[in-house]
């Protein structure tokens, strides 16, 4: 077996969807332009798949979302061009549910709702800023996006200090949003280098190679009859063995 067929499962297809599980350390597309993309999502589905070549845009072979090399989770997939169309017109409306869970620094005590714009960092390629007025917003021509946060559970390492799993639901689809939104919140992700301060960093000593983030729940009307379907997978081992490190608490 492959390395790349141990990052992928298929977890649901029909004529017109394929629902993936992908495992974190795998890109869905090439990092950069002219990147060989042997290693992506894109090239096993269309080495599996020949046919999702001819959708247009030919790059992303009827990939309907993205999801960070080191995010796990569910990825939808256009098999047809009416599908492919259809998916990614309604993506970021009310008629998707995308619920992912995460793991926080810090105890989150009540639901937050999150609507802040988010840019680029003006300094850093790699990186996502929130924008906390309008002004900030237009100078860095920041995009709109809105998170919702509900607490699962409370869990404790052996210090005492406190880690929140959450799910985690999003409508709109900005680079980094959850990373983004919820650092800017004071609950940065367990194992997330790059959203986290100096501080935060200190006080996570989980030893994550990767930031705990998984989108778990996909739910959508089918391209060609318009029926609700929803998919759900669970968390990959190496965020239970993670859980499993703590103490809950609640």
């Amino acid at each position: 077996m492959t390395q790349a067929a141990q990052l992928i499962a298929v977890i649901y297809e029909d004529t017109e969807l394929i629902l993936l599980d992908k495992a974190a350390g795998m890109p869905v597309f090439p990092q950069r332009k002219g990147e060989d993309d042997q290693k992506t999502v894109r090239h096993w589905l269309c080495a599996h798949y020949p046919e999702q070549k001819r959708i247009v845009p030919f790059e992303e072979a009827g990939i309907v979302h993205r999801l960070d090399n080191d995010t796990s989770g569910i990825l939808v997939v256009g098999k047809t061009q009416l599908a492919y169309d259809f998916l990614r017109k309604i993506w970021n409306t009310l008629q998707v549910t995308k619920e992912y869970g995460a793991l926080v620094l810090g105890a989150i005590t009540s639901p937050l709702l999150i609507n802040l714009s988010i840019a680029h960092h003006p300094s850093r390629h790699n990186k996502m800023v929130v924008c906390q007025t309008e002004q900030k917003t237009l100078e860095l021509k920041g995009r709109q996006a809105y998170t919702k946060v509900e607490r699962l559970g409370l869990y404790q390492d052996k210090r005492g200090y406190n880690y929140s799993l959450v799910s985690v639901e999003i409508k709109t689809g900005v680079r980094h949003q959850i990373r983004a939104h919820l650092a800017g919140q004071g609950h940065p992700l367990a194992g997330d280098g790059l959203y986290q301060n100096s501080l935060k960093k200190k006080q996570d000593l989980l030893g994550m190679p990767r930031h705990f983030l998984h989108l778990r729940r996909i739910q959508l009307p089918h391209p060609m009859t318009g029926e609700k379907m929803a998919w759900v997978t669970e968390f990959p081992h190496d965020l239970m063995n993670v859980l499993n490190q703590l103490r809950r608490v609640s």
